[in-house]
This record gives C-alpha cells, structure tokens and sequence, in this order.
C-alpha cells in the first residue's frame, strides 16, 4: 500500500473512533434491557461498512451508483440504533412508538436492501441504458413487490399489532417474502455473468457473493422470529461472521479504488478513455487472487479434505444437540459458501478457455 492508502485509512479510523466513543457513551443511557455487548460492537462494525463504501462512492468511476446506494443502505441501518432507546422507561418515548418505529424501519431498511442487490442486477443486464433508467427500472419492480408484500402496513398502521400471528410474526413472514425475491434476483446475477461475458467492475461478484450468504442468514432469522426459535445471543454472532466476509471484500476495494491501477481501469470501463487500435484486457481471469487460490486448492487439489470438512460439520450440526437457530444459520452458511465456491470454479473454468474484452 502508497502513503495515500495510509492517510485514508488513518483518517476513517479516526472517525470511526469518535463513532466508537459515542457508542460507549450512549450505552449508559437508559435502553432496551435485551441488548448485549456484541450489539455495540456490530453497530460500530455498521458504521466502519458505511464510512467505507461512502470513500469508495467518492473515487469509484464507474459504479459509484452501486455505492451510493450501499452508503444509504448502511445509513439507514445504523438509524435504527436509536430504536433501542425509545420505550417505556427508557431514554424517551413508549412503547407503542417504539413498535411502530421498529416494524417501519425493518421494512425500509429491507426495502433498500433489495434495491442495492436488485440495482447491480438491472445495470449488468441493461448496461446501454442510462444510469436514471437504471434507477427507475429498479424503483418500479421493488415498489410492486413492497406494494404488494407490505401493503397491509401502509393500509393500516397497526395491522402487525391485530394480526392473529403477533407482531413479530406477521411483520417477519412479509420481510421472509421479499427476501425470497432478492435471493433469487442473486442467483439470477449468477447465471447472468455465467452464461455472458459482461463485466460489471472489480470485487462486484464478491459483493454480490456476501448478499447471497446474507440472504440465506436473514431468512433463518425470519423464520426463527415467525416459529419462535430465535436466539439473540447466537444471532448476534453469526451477523459477525458475515459482517468478517463484508469487511475483507469492503477494505480490499477501497485499497483498489484508491490505486492508480483502479482509478485506470475504472475509467476505462466507464468509457472516460478509449484505444483505437489496441483491445484492452482486463487482468488475467486465472491470475493468483485469493479467492481463486482457494477455489484451485481446495476444489482441484485437495477436494477431500473440502468434502471430510463439510461432512464433519454437517455430523455434528446434528449429533450435538445445537440451538436451532444457530443449525440453521450454521446448514444455510455452509451451503452458502460451497455454492459460491463452485459457481467460482465453473466461471473461472470457462473464463480461462476464452479472452475476456472489455
């Protein structure tokens, strides 16, 4: 890494800091009583996510959208922090206020969710178009799929509260719905890029990776929060796993974005530069980056020890008498990884027969 790359992370830790101060502070005003030490920490991590993307949007030449749209998703998850404060007996408002604040927030946030996942969707597949179609294709989609998920909420504010189910159920089982939706717009991206060699710019395909094994953790919550087998303290450690997977891939794309390599290549595929003459080859699809280095080893080269692994792990999921909510999240994070391990092998299989042109 340049001086550069020491100074931006130097200042954002910096930040993050007095963020991570005021977190220590607010923790001794009056809140929820449900709240762990872990919680802190993960709303810290949140706010790491949102200071990075929002240094990356700023750089990024090409899919600074994509990363406008991730700073708003991470804002407003970090929002609801102030949810733990409201209540009865609390920091200041009641009960009721806190309900109402806390099922609005779930569905916005879920909301936004989506459109980040299902914009990167609607721009690989419409590159030729422009950026606001882009924006109103997706805006469109999502407001029918919320129109018709959530309607009940924006009909009657306090359906969630007259549902036969309970508030948590009824809220849940529609967050469970449009989840389904935007796992299946990430599985669709990866037939996409499988079937067409479109490129859409460095670490997107992980970003797009990490949202599918997401998808998979927020599902078993939504089902652990309808069936009544959520544990918090479980929850909380395994959003820390995934926020591990996220911080990696975030922390490499902001050393990239800030490299004259980054800045190069971005603007050659948002079409700032153009060669006559001369075809322009991304890096080479079989060069040694880690995430292929653990595709060639532990797929080709040492597939039995892969396969023993994943074998113990799923003996002993159910031998021991595990949570459920922890056996799910543990079934859905295996699953996860060992489906984008081998979509990864079969891409960079069929990339590596044939040259890739931007």
């Amino acid at each position: 890494m340049s001086a550069n790359h020491y100074q931006l992370i130097y200042r954002l830790l910096n930040i993050w800091l007095g963020f991570f101060v005021l977190i220590i502070f607010t923790s001794y005003l009056p809140h929820w009583e449900n709240v762990k030490f872990l919680t802190w920490i993960v709303y810290a991590i949140k706010f790491w996510f949102f200071l990075c993307v929002l240094n990356i949007a700023k750089r990024e030449c090409y899919n600074k959208d994509i990363f406008i749209n991730l700073s708003i998703l991470f804002l407003i998850d970090i929002i609801g922090f102030v949810n733990i404060f409201i209540g009865d007996n609390y920091l200041f408002g009641n009960n009721s206020l806190a309900y109402f604040i806390y099922q609005y927030h779930t569905i916005i946030y879920h909301f936004f969710l989506s459109f980040s996942i299902l914009f990167i969707i609607i721009k690989l597949t419409f590159l030729s178009i422009k950026r606001l179609m882009h924006y109103l294709i997706t805006f469109i989609i999502l407001m029918l799929a919320i129109g018709i998920i959530f309607s009940p909420y924006f009909i009657a504010p306090t359906h969630a509260f007259l549902s036969k189910n309970g508030f948590l159920s009824d809220l849940f089982k529609r967050t469970f719905q449009l989840n389904i939706f935007t796992l299946l717009c990430t599985i669709y991206y990866g037939f996409f890029i499988y079937r067409n060699n479109r490129i859409l710019g460095e670490y997107i395909n992980l970003l797009v990776s990490y949202f599918f094994i997401y998808l998979f953790a927020d599902l078993i919550e939504n089902l652990s929060m309808v069936y009544q087998f959520q544990s918090y303290n479980i929850r909380l450690y395994i959003i820390t796993f995934n926020f591990i997977f996220l911080s990696f891939i975030l922390f490499k794309k902001l050393i990239y974005t800030y490299s004259d390599f980054g800045q190069f290549y971005e603007s050659l595929l948002a079409g700032q530069y153009s060669f006559s003459k001369v075809k322009i080859i991304p890096r080479n699809q079989n060069s040694n980056t880690l995430a292929l280095k653990v595709i060639k080893i532990y797929i080709h080269q040492r597939r039995q020890y892969l396969l023993t692994l994943l074998v113990l792990l799923g003996v002993g999921v159910f031998f021991f008498e595990l949570p459920a909510c922890f056996t799910f999240n543990l079934v859905a994070l295996i699953f996860g990884f060992s489906i984008i391990l081998i979509f990864y092998d079969a891409l960079y299989k069929k990339r590596g027969q044939q040259k890739v042109y931007l």
